[in-house]
């Protein structure tokens, strides 16, 4: 197991232990072996103009420390190349209220990035930084803005319904998020945050607990309505949500569950008994992405923005959709099924996806997205839902396994309709 501390500059002790390593909270700090995160996100947040309460800022600080240990630990480095052991203390303002819900942070962040998790919550955390002058807002939600397609859904829906959302952005791919915002509705209130911290490791699957963090700190401007829980919206379609595996070899490290239902499900409870009250939404699990460009209330805003959406999950190597990663094939195939013409910003790399998987199987490699999501839509096309399902919705109650059912089944319906179209035979 690999130990890490969590806490602020003044209290890393100035000679360091080879067995633990110490992550400077919001400052950054020169020194060998200590990592920090976020030094300039204090400033960031005291622009907001309201006081952010200490529950929900210790939030944010779990979330960076998470984060920050993912993206340092180099999984290269566990027995088998993917599982990590992590010991983490945290060093927060409310040890006492986190330390109750230690066991349950450590079974969610287990589906979450893979790993296991043991954290201990300690005291003298930093606190959150005070406003320099107050503001008063008028919105009552928010919403996750990534530039994606499905989250410019999302703010097109909420805008068209009559909500008044909060975008919420974790920086990338800023442009296109700021095109968003300015475009789909007039004075809409849009944050882009971002923070640093070193890399090592490719996967960061703890990314999306950022995204959430950003998002509770913001609610600390939404007044609430007779002590309801402040609406967040994580607009994300169903089937990548659920993300089933495409064949037994992608169960672990393939499958992500940035927001599957028992993660955010999960996540909710811990908030909930922490006394932050926030509601956490999937508005679009049900959805298919081709439903959710079929169904979206504002079809005008939507397609003078969709070309400027990012799909790919390579997008930032050159800034060019790669044309045949999962979320490439998805966005290709929902629009294929909505009927609307692909007019995806300077295209895509690999134009020709026939071509890539005969390359793939000449090689004899092991299957690549493409590869992958042809052989599953080939078993589903042959034998059946059930056969891709495997146990996918085996979380779910009687009442929405059905329904999460549908979505998969849809789901790959809307791809093997695409393939079909480009030339890919199923007999």
């Amino acid at each position: 197991m690999r130990n890490f501390i969590s806490c602020k500059k003044e209290d890393i002790p100035d000679v360091l232990s080879d067995e633990i390593t110490y992550i400077s909270q919001y400052k950054g700090l020169d020194k060998a072996g200590v990592d920090f995160f976020a030094p300039k996100l204090m400033d960031s947040i005291q622009k907001i103009g309201v006081e952010i309460p200490d529950l929900k800022w210790d939030f944010l600080t779990i979330a960076l420390s998470i984060n920050t240990i993912d993206n340092i630990y180099n999984r290269n480095y566990s027995p088998d190349g993917w599982t990590r052991e992590i010991g983490l203390k945290i060093a927060v303002l409310k040890p006492d209220v986190w330390n109750s819900l230690k066991n349950k942070f450590e079974s969610v962040l287990r589906l979450l990035t893979g790993d296991f998790w043991h954290i201990d919550f300690i005291n003298n955390g930093m606190p959150p930084p005070l406003p320099r002058r107050h503001k008063e807002y008028s919105e009552d939600c928010l919403c996750t803005l990534s530039g994606g397609m499905d989250s410019l859904i999302g703010a097109i829906d909420l805008i068209s319904a009559g909500k008044r959302p909060i975008l919420v952005s974790r920086v990338a791919n800023a442009n296109v998020q700021s095109l968003f915002a300015r475009t789909i509705g007039p004075n809409l209130c849009h944050f882009q945050w971002g923070f640093y911290n070193s890399k090592g490791e490719i996967t960061t699957r703890a990314r999306s607990i950022v995204f959430i963090a950003f998002s509770i700190i913001l609610s600390a401007a939404v007044q609430p309505i007779l002590n309801a829980p402040i609406d967040i919206y994580l607009p994300e379609n169903g089937f990548i949500s659920i993300n089933p595996p495409l064949y037994y070899g992608r169960i672990g490290s393939y499958s992500t569950k940035t927001t599957h239902p028992i993660y955010i499900n999960g996540l909710q409870e811990i908030l909930s008994t922490a006394g932050i009250n926030v509601a956490i939404h999937l508005p679009y699990r049900f959805f298919t992405k081709g439903e959710m460009l079929s169904r979206c209330l504002n079809q005008k805003v939507l397609s003078q923005l969709l070309p400027a959406s990012v799909s790919c999950g390579k997008y930032g190597r050159n800034h060019q959709h790669c044309g045949k990663c999962i979320p490439c094939i998805i966005r290709k195939s929902a629009l294929f099924v909505a009927n609307m013409q692909d007019r995806t910003a300077r295209g895509y790399i690999n134009t020709d996806l026939l071509v890539a998987l005969k390359n793939l199987e000449n090689a004899n490699d092991q299957p690549s997205d493409i590869g992958a999501i042809s052989k599953a839509c080939y078993n589903y096309r042959n034998n059946g839902i059930d056969s891709v399902l495997r146990s996918s919705v085996a979380f779910a109650s009687l009442d929405e396994r059905e329904l999460y059912k549908g979505v998969i089944d849809r789901g790959f319906e809307e791809i093997s309709l695409f393939l079909e179209s480009i030339g890919f035979d199923f007999s």
